[in-house]
């Protein structure tokens, strides 16, 4: 899941969720999700990576340029 994080710029923080949660597009629980996710942002344990290089670990940004690169 992208989330949009509004700051000087606006940038997306990914996030992993359930094959569950996915199944409720659409929905207000879904949104619910995605605000909780935003507001817990990088401190959150399904947290995966910014595209704000300062929020990522070497790790992370290790996965970003992988996603960015299939993309």
């Amino acid at each position: 899941m992208a989330c949009v994080v509004t700051w000087v710029a606006w940038y997306d923080e990914y996030f992993e969720i359930t094959k569950e949660e996915y199944n409720l597009f659409g929905t207000e629980r879904l949104d619910e999700i995605a605000n909780e996710l935003r507001n817990q942002g990088s401190g959150s344990s399904r947290f995966l990576f910014s595209d704000k290089n300062e929020e990522n670990t070497k790790e992370q940004q290790k996965l970003r340029d992988k996603v960015i690169s299939e993309s």
